[in-house]
């Protein structure tokens, strides 16, 4: 991530300041910072983004509530460099013990984490400390001698939202909008996704092509997606962090029985800019993540996103030239908001926007799913699908009526975003 803001011309890092104001204003905003020296610059912004984690210095300065579900675990991360190779099995492991429950995980290339959930009685003080760190990876077969003790560190996991992310020209995304204990590995993964919805709504804005009221749509389309990922979260905290002895047996008995409730399927959206179809139709795929396989294009072979690259709108579909069922007036609008069409096929064409389906994947999807074409949005969910190109021309009709919300015919000023 650093070496990609470094190689954007359009990104300036600034290492060692610290924000410490903000003004607003109706049409900007004035980020006030202080270097190591002391010295104050005022950095005017049209949008300020808080991805500044759970002490958010930019929520700090807006009106907000907070939906809390009453989690709080603390736990001592430990992250290690082995000095030698080692090979892990498995690679990721969750151990229910309700004498030390603990949490095992890659940490990337090279390094390794534990996460040791501190008992009933014992302070954030004693936990935080190298010896403690050391005894507890001691059974694991990790030592000062064989290992590089990189960080330790006391996080309390917990479980919330911000009610509203958005407050004029203020946003937040990640940890500063959401806490989500790491039990299903979401916390990142959800900043991510924050931050890819935000992007191409503020893009689009600062391009003039939509005002900012679509803005609206950013905490409506990520909060409910985002409580349903942190109550899942909970849910196998819930089941990780026992330690009496009863409620441990009563737990081991429901999982070695098969008497378990079943697990929360992993969430879509549900909101915002989605199609809306008559209920009960299983062709529209509104609100789930996109699909993605390997393909060739232009000559060059891997996955979709690496290969093709588009950061915008598409529509993809396994039906021939999907433009000639729409109207010039259609294909105009999809032309102002940046949709590219992608043909998927098995057979080698003189046909610049076909993909070439090297393991008949998108086939096999499309045929799976019951669509002949896709909607994408920039942040790869579907906004719409339909079981019969024929029926594309719906689609677009009714992401125009959505669009046409926000559209603003007006050039809005190239200002900064940060």
């Amino acid at each position: 991530m650093d070496h990609a803001c470094h190689g954007q011309p359009t990104v300036s890092v600034n290492y060692g300041s610290e924000a410490i104001g903000l003004r607003k204003f109706t049409d900007h905003v004035e980020l006030i910072v202080k270097d190591q020296n002391d010295e104050k610059t005022v950095i005017n912004a049209q949008y300020v983004v808080g991805c500044d984690g759970a002490n958010s210095f930019v929520r700090k300065n807006m009106n907000h509530t907070i939906t809390d579900l009453g989690f709080a675990a603390d736990f001592l991360v430990v992250d290690i460099i082995p000095h030698v190779e080692r090979e892990w099995t498995p690679m990721n492991l969750q151990v229910c013990d309700p004498a030390r429950p603990t949490t095992v995980v890659s940490g990337g290339p090279g390094r390794r984490r534990w996460e040791f959930m501190a008992l009933p009685g014992e302070t954030k003080e004693e936990m935080n400390r190298e010896e403690v760190a050391w005894r507890l990876l001691e059974p694991w077969d990790i030592t000062p001698e064989n290992s590089t003790l990189e960080r330790h560190a006391i996080y309390t996991f917990k479980a919330l939202w911000v009610d509203e992310w958005r407050e004029g020209r203020l946003i937040l995304a990640g940890d500063s909008a959401h806490l989500t204990p790491p039990f299903m590995g979401q916390g990142l993964c959800s900043g991510l996704r924050d931050a890819n919805n935000l992007a191409w709504k503020l893009d689009m804005i600062l391009s003039g092509k939509v005002d900012d009221s679509i803005l609206d749509q950013y905490t409506k389309e990520r909060k409910p997606h985002n409580r349903d990922v942190v109550e899942a979260a909970l849910y196998l905290g819930k089941v990780i962090c026992v330690t009496d002895p009863a409620e441990v047996e009563k737990r081991d008995a429901m999982f070695l029985s098969g008497d378990i409730p079943p697990f929360p399927d992993f969430p879509i959206l549900t909101d915002g800019i989605l199609h809306r179809s008559e209920a009960g139709r299983s062709d529209n795929l509104a609100g789930q993540l996109s699909f993605q396989s390997k393909v060739k294009y232009h000559g060059e072979t891997g996955l979709f996103d690496d290969i093709v690259g588009h950061e915008g709108w598409t529509i993809m579909t396994i039906a021939e030239d999907p433009k000639k069922y729409l109207s010039q007036e259609q294909i105009e609008f999809l032309d102002s908001i940046g949709v590219e069409f992608f043909e998927f096929s098995d057979k080698e064409t003189k046909n610049t926007n076909i993909v070439i389906d090297i393991d008949g994947k998108y086939k096999q999807y499309f045929q799976e799913k019951g669509v002949e074409v896709v909607i994408v949005r920039p942040d790869f969910y579907i906004f719409g699908s339909t079981a019969t190109i024929e029926n594309l021309p719906i689609l677009v009709d009714g992401l125009k009526q959505q669009m046409n919300k926000f559209m603003n015919t007006a050039t809005a000023r190239k200002d900064t975003v940060i």
